[in-house]
C-alpha cells in the first residue's frame, strides 16, 4: 500500500478593524466627546471561509463601557451592497442588556449575520451563501451617546469590538473570537453633563 499524502484544511484567521470618527470625520482609534455627544464607530472585517461547512455563524461582538450608551445601526454593507435596511434577513440586533460592561467581557451587543429566524441569536450564512461572497468587505457604522457615567480625564471611555465564528465543521455553535480591537473616547473634566429637565 502507498501513502498518497494528506490534506490539512485551515480556516484562515479572521481579524478586526475597530475607529471612532475624529473631529474631522477622519477614522481614529481615539477621540475626544463632550458628555451628551454622540459618537460614530466603524467595525470593518472580511467574510470568513466557510468551504466545508454545513452550518456556519458569523457575528461581530461590541463591548461598550459604562459611559457609552448604544445609539443605532446607521450601516451595513457586504462587499459592494448596502445591506443597511435588510434587518431581519441579512443582520440582526441582539443586545445583551444583563451583560456586565467591562473591557474584553461577555458582549454587550452583537451584530448577527444571517440570522436562524428560528433561535435567536443563532447564525447560519450556508443558508445564505449568495449575499455573503467569501472574502467580501463587511462594514458596520453605528452611533453611541457619551453619558453620564462616563470616565472623566484619566483612562477614558472605552469600546472592544470582536469577531465571533465558527471554527469547527463538526459543530458550528463553537465559536473562535477574533482579536479585539478598542477604541477610547476622552472627556475633560470642565465638560460637565446637565440632565434634561
Amino acid at each position: 500500500s502507498y501513502t498518497l499524502g494528506t490534506v490539512e484544511y485551515k480556516v484562515s484567521d479572521v481579524t478586526i478593524t475597530k475607529t471612532v470618527a475624529g473631529a474631522d470625520g477622519a477614522p481614529v482609534s481615539s477621540n475626544e466627546a463632550q458628555i451628551g455627544d454622540t459618537v460614530t464607530f466603524t467595525l470593518s472585517t472580511t467574510v470568513p471561509n466557510y468551504t466545508g461547512y454545513d452550518r456556519f455563524q458569523f457575528k461581530l461582538a461590541d463591548t461598550l463601557s459604562s459611559g457609552l450608551t448604544l445609539g443605532t445601526i446607521t450601516g451595513v454593507k457586504i462587499g459592494d451592497a448596502d445591506h443597511t435596511a435588510d434587518k431581519g434577513s441579512i443582520w440582526t440586533l441582539v443586545e445583551h442588556p444583563d451583560d456586565p460592561k467591562a473591557d474584553g467581557g461577555t458582549p454587550t451587543f452583537e451584530i448577527v449575520f444571517a440570522p436562524d429566524a428560528a433561535q435567536r441569536g443563532a447564525s447560519n450564512l450556508v443558508a445564505r451563501s449568495g449575499d455573503f461572497p467569501i472574502g467580501a468587505a463587511v462594514t458596520v457604522t453605528y452611533t453611541a451617546t457619551l453619558n453620564q457615567n462616563a470616565v472623566i480625564m484619566g483612562a477614558g471611555n472605552t469600546n472592544t469590538a470582536a469577531v465571533l465564528y465558527s471554527h469547527n465543521p463538526n459543530d458550528d455553535t463553537d465559536l473562535e473570537r477574533s482579536v479585539e480591537e478598542t477604541t477610547t473616547t476622552y472627556t475633560g473634566d470642565c465638560l460637565l453633563y446637565t440632565s434634561p429637565s
